[in-house]
């Protein structure tokens, strides 16, 4: 089947397919095209089948399709379209009192529909119809290529610097705990090992936002246990901690039930919200991670004794790209926090934030347990 984009540049003639099996509303149809001087090539088809049969064979710039058809109604055209990946605008033509069937097509994704009248008066406004909905397709299918090479874009660059971000950090552990060090080469080591796992997790955050916005989040679940998830951010971070000199502490509930989610997701979001931590709070200060089963809920805690969220942005702190218009030297660019809910609202969970200036903050989690 051929390609369903618009055809032609602006010297083209538009390619109207008119699937309408009453001869009367063909032939005015056809009258006001040459009276009016419209720049139309006219396929008629009398029969859905037929229509069908049509944009097998060939690209049209717009369908106006009648709902009673001789073998079909409108409503299973247009599925059948759709179901044939055909996205051609198409403009609905119905009889009077036939709103409700017209609303539905509009749910099945035609642009609009005209009420037939008896004197054809609707022919009038249809020319102008017809270019708006041409026009909305343009915008809308370039949109859609502009998100697609912004989207493999993203990719491209994601998958070209994780590993040499990974190969970063490794290296950073090591020198770490390599003995002889003096204390400002120690300091040294550990901004490039903090500098780099901020660089990586913004790598891996602009990827699964590009699919959250493409709606491609993954959605296969699995039975884990959230322990097992928090031990493994708490052991990925506890070194970079203890680097600068902070205090991470963890307290699991034993025998924890197990939930349904993407494991790779949720350890996104603790890694987001421990990462988060990290870089508010200062040597001395603490990290704790605390997870127990309140009722049907599994409730995990990160708290930290950092700078804390300013007032202005509290409300606001799960929006993507949010930041506090207060903060001169902001640490990140507002999209940990809105992948951290994206996630968790996706669980039918939920995510709370407590937070005071100069006291630190509370992130709260709860995930419905497997019944």
């Amino acid at each position: 089947m051929n390609s369903h984009n618009v055809v032609g540049g602006p010297a083209a003639p538009l390619k109207v397919l008119l699937v309408e099996d009453n001869e009367y509303d063909q032939m005015a149809f056809s009258r006001m095209v040459k009276q009016r001087e419209l720049d139309y090539t006219v396929v008629s088809a009398a029969t859905g089948a037929d229509g069908l049969k049509y944009l097998e064979e060939a690209s049209f710039n717009i369908i106006l399709l009648d709902f009673l058809l001789i073998d079909m109604d409108g409503l299973e055209f247009l599925k059948e379209v759709r179901n044939k990946g055909v996205d051609t605008p198409v403009i609905f033509l119905t009889g009077q009192g036939s709103e409700k069937v017209a609303v539905a097509a509009m749910k099945l994704g035609a642009y609009d529909y005209l009420t037939k009248m008896s004197d054809m008066s609707h022919l009038v406004q249809l020319p102008t119809t017809i270019t708006q909905a041409i026009d909305q397709y343009r915008l809308r299918k370039e949109r859609e290529q502009v998100e697609q090479m912004r989207a493999d874009f993203i990719a491209m660059l994601t998958h070209d610097l994780k590993n040499p971000l990974s190969t970063i950090i490794s290296a950073a552990e090591f020198l770490s705990q390599t003995e002889g060090f003096e204390e400002r080469q120690k300091r040294m080591v550990t901004l490039i090992e903090g500098a780099s796992k901020d660089m990586l997790g913004l790598v891996e955050n602009f990827l699964l936002v590009s699919k959250i916005d493409a709606g491609k989040l993954e959605q296969s679940k699995e039975s884990i246990s959230l322990n097992d998830t928090l031990l493994r951010v708490f052991n990925m971070n506890k070194l970079h901690a203890e680097n600068k000199g902070v205090n991470f502490e963890m307290e699991l509930a034993p025998d924890m039930p197990l939930i349904e989610c993407n494991p790779t997701q949720m350890f996104r979001v603790f890694t987001n919200l421990v990462g988060n931590a990290l870089k508010f709070t200062s040597a001395g200060e603490e990290i704790r991670i605390i997870s127990q089963v309140e009722d049907r809920d599994i409730k995990v805690q990160v708290k930290d004794q950092g700078v804390g969220i300013a007032p202005d942005i509290l409300p606001f702190v799960f929006d993507k790209y949010k930041r506090s218009a207060a903060d001169e030297n902001p640490k990140g660019i507002g999209l940990g926090l809105y992948i951290v809910k994206t996630i968790v609202d996706s669980l039918n969970g939920r995510v709370e934030v407590e937070s005071k200036v100069g006291k630190g903050t509370t992130f709260i989690i709860y995930l419905p347990l497997v019944i």
